[in-house]
């Protein structure tokens, strides 16, 4: 597929950015509009992935552990998360960053530093 010049800005208008939400509960269940966000957590945090059929898949949700607390990403009823087999679902560092990129209908990846 050939690009034109003059489509690139029609293309560029396409490219949203993840949007910066900062998350200061200590619980987050993701919803639609959570994908493509980027989640800055300045407390300890847990983060429900729940079956969520209207997400597309390559859908991307990021978070960063900005406070003292860790992140544990848990799935909910019927979903799969496939993390680092040895290391849990979430962060233990301070600055970690970590990607859940959706794969399947019920399933995702987790990307990043696992604690």
């Amino acid at each position: 597929m050939l690009i034109r010049t003059a489509d690139i800005p029609k293309l560029k208008a396409l490219i949203v950015p993840a949007k910066t939400t900062a998350q200061t509960g200590a619980t987050l269940t993701l919803t639609l509009d959570s994908q493509n966000r980027y989640y800055r957590c300045t407390v300890a945090c847990v983060v429900t992935v729940p079956v969520i059929a209207a997400m597309e898949i390559d859908a991307e949700i990021h978070f960063r552990q900005v406070g003292a607390g860790a992140l544990t990403i848990t799935a909910g009823s019927g979903v799969t998360i496939n993390g680092i087999s040895g290391f849990s679902n979430g962060t233990d560092l301070l600055g970690s960053t970590l990607t859940l990129k959706k794969v399947g209908a019920a399933e995702y990846d987790l990307i990043g530093l696992v604690g």
